[in-house]
């Protein structure tokens, strides 16, 4: 999403009056009621995870150390390797073009499974993801969950 950048008008009762296509001041004026302070707005996709969702990613890893018999650390590595560097990989920002070429300049194609669990608890992952990104991570973990092992990692809440 694109930023939006607009005036608008505040109110002291808590009100807000803004219209996008309102360009200036004297327009804001003679299109919102009177009595308010003109503030600049700009909109933003937010990018940020929740605390919620990062708790929620925590008890999984918990709950699949228990079943699969490795410990909490080695699930976040293989989670982060299996589910997380795909979906920043997939991207073409900027995280997606380092995060490639540092992979590729430690030759992690040619890693050993040991090796990658091991470096890939230096490589940042989810604090990377935009909210969208870590939502396809963790669809992408309930799903596999469910499928290898039968566990709903959502409470058994499926969406």
């Amino acid at each position: 999403m694109k930023a939006i950048t607009c005036l608008a008008m505040v109110y002291d009762d808590g009100r807000v009056f803004a219209d996008s296509s309102i360009k200036s001041e004297p327009d804001l004026a003679s299109n919102a009621p009177t009595g308010g302070k003109v503030v600049r707005v700009k909109i933003t996709e937010n990018t940020k995870r929740s605390l919620t969702a990062n708790a929620l990613l925590h008890v999984w890893h918990q709950t699949l150390s228990g079943v699969m018999g490795y410990d909490v650390l080695e699930i976040k590595q293989i989670l982060k390797i299996n589910f997380g560097f795909p979906v920043l990989l997939a991207g073409e920002d900027e995280v997606a073009v380092k995060l490639k070429w540092m992979l590729e300049k430690l030759g992690w194609a040619g890693l050993s499974w040991t090796h990658k669990v091991k470096l890939a608890e230096m490589i940042p992952c989810t604090s990377l993801m935009s909210t969208k990104q870590l939502k396809l991570m963790m669809d992408n973990i309930k799903d596999w969950a469910i499928s290898e092992y039968n566990i709903s990692l959502d409470n058994g809440k499926r969406e």
